[in-house]
């Protein structure tokens, strides 16, 4: 039985220079919460794309659960920027809260 609901092994993606992702590699469990957090540029949207199989990896690959469907909301740039990180983090949870 399958303990996780991705898997990344290696994961590479080049868009000219830098690299923005070298040799990624990541489990996500089936249930909780999983945050990917880090300043603008490193390569968090593109891992993002990867992971939802958006876009294709220049190297490594992606492991889905079976029957898991994957999916990607794209950001809001409405988030407030004088509010503490807490805050805009807890922000789309308390959406989902309220669903």
């Amino acid at each position: 039985m399958t303990e996780y609901s991705i898997r990344a092994e290696g994961l590479y993606k080049r868009f000219g220079e830098p690299e923005l992702l070298r040799g990624v590699s990541l489990e996500l469990p089936l249930t909780g919460v999983s945050a990917l957090m880090g300043p603008s540029g490193c390569g968090k949207t593109t891992l993002l794309l990867i992971l939802a199989g958006l876009l294709e990896p220049d190297a490594g690959r992606v492991e889905a659960a079976a029957g898991l469907r994957r999916a990607m909301v794209f950001q809001d740039d409405r988030l407030p920027e004088s509010a503490a990180v807490r805050y805009n983090v807890e922000l789309p949870l308390r959406g989902a809260r309220a669903a």
